[in-house]
């Protein structure tokens, strides 16, 4: 890690994500790049060439600086359904003071963070901020995007006017869970921004999991889902007909289609029940959260499509270590019966992904 002569307010994105995340790669480099620029030092923002030499930002825990005060604007979260979202609010809050709008207009704050609810309906270069940014022109803001890609069977704002919105505010950095599309940001916008792999709370999603020599509680469940479901998902919907199809196995499928999603407390349980949970890449080939709370669990193999990118996985995890790919649904029965058959071979796998996120 880099020595840091002054606390720099974009350094409070790099601790929050080492609260909340065990399994990003990148952002730690890509960020000092971004804190030594602001700061007046020679580093460069070329977004590209952080991607080339990635760091192993999961093993980076927070250091001791400056409590800083952070103005996190956010649209309305209903944290039982956009809970990601508030976790990584709350591991901001842990580190530093979450301030008021009203707040900050008596007090500048240190930083502004647009949060992904916010960003993610922006149809309209003009779209409000929610604050004078005038006000704050000396503070540095960053933005979090979340579904950069254009779907016409969901609301996620126009790509290019994001991008011209991230360029209007100001921002110093801006931040995508999309590892395919953050170089085209950065030369859509002339942002830096950064790839920002989705984590995962190792604690509550490991509240099952046991050390050798001991073995999983009993799981009743071969097989399992939990997820959206519907024609955004092509693989998911077809990996699903396939589960289905093997009616001698015991699955567990829920899913907002049939209206059986599991709180938080409900939905670790039954993944600790379940041997194999399945989970597949989302529009543009985005690894969404499940990935990691199954990988997190130290109890169920995480079973996932091998997607067209080869890259996608890259720097994240790997097949047969700490994860199991199928390519078609001919592969995933076959990849299913065969890891239920050897159940040493998948705690093998379960085992290792668990010391993964906790490494």
């Amino acid at each position: 890690m880099a020595h840091v002569e002054q606390a720099d307010p974009l350094l409070s994105l790099r601790q929050a994500t080492g609260v909340v995340q065990s399994q990003v790669r990148e952002l730690h480099s890509r960020l000092r790049r971004v804190e030594r620029a602001v700061s007046g030092g020679a580093a460069t923002l070329d977004g590209n060439a952080a991607a080339r030499s990635p760091e192993r930002f999961w093993r980076h825990r927070p250091n001791a600086t400056t409590r800083l005060r952070i103005l996190w604007l956010e649209n309305y979260l209903d944290c039982r359904v956009w809970t990601y979202y508030c976790d990584l609010r709350r591991a901001m809050a842990e580190l530093h003071t979450l301030i008021s709008i009203h707040e900050a207009y008596a007090t500048p704050p240190s930083l502004i963070v647009v949060g992904p609810r916010v960003a993610t309906g922006v149809a309209s270069a003009a779209s409000p901020l929610g604050v004078m940014r005038s006000r704050f022109a000396n503070v540095p803001l960053a933005v979090v995007h979340n579904k950069l890609y254009d779907d016409p069977r969901e609301f996620t704002g126009d790509f290019a006017e994001k991008m011209k919105w991230t360029r209007a505010l100001g921002a110093a950095v801006g931040f995508t869970w999309l590892r395919t599309r953050h170089a085209e940001c950065t030369a859509t916008s002339g942002v830096p921004f950064y790839w920002m792999p989705f984590g995962v709370d190792a604690k509550t999603y490991g509240a099952y999991a046991v050390s050798p020599p001991l073995k999983p509680l009993p799981q009743p469940y071969d097989v399992g889902f939990s997820g959206a479901a519907n024609a955004k998902y092509p693989v998911r919907l077809q990996a699903l007909a396939a589960i289905q199809r093997m009616a001698d196995l015991k699955a567990y499928i829920s899913s907002w289609t049939n209206g059986t999603l599991l709180n938080r407390k409900g939905y670790v349980k039954q993944l600790a029940a379940t041997k194999i949970w399945i989970s597949t890449t989302g529009p543009e080939q985005i690894v969404g959260t499940r990935y990691f709370e199954v990988l997190a669990s130290g109890t169920t193999l995480l079973l996932c499509n091998r997607p067209k990118n080869p890259r996608v996985y890259d720097g994240l995890f790997e097949d047969g270590t700490h994860m199991a790919t199928f390519n078609g649904t001919a592969d995933l029965e076959a990849k299913v019966r065969h890891y239920l058959a050897h159940d040493d071979e998948r705690l093998r796998i379960v085992r290792a992904a668990r010391a993964l996120v906790l490494s």
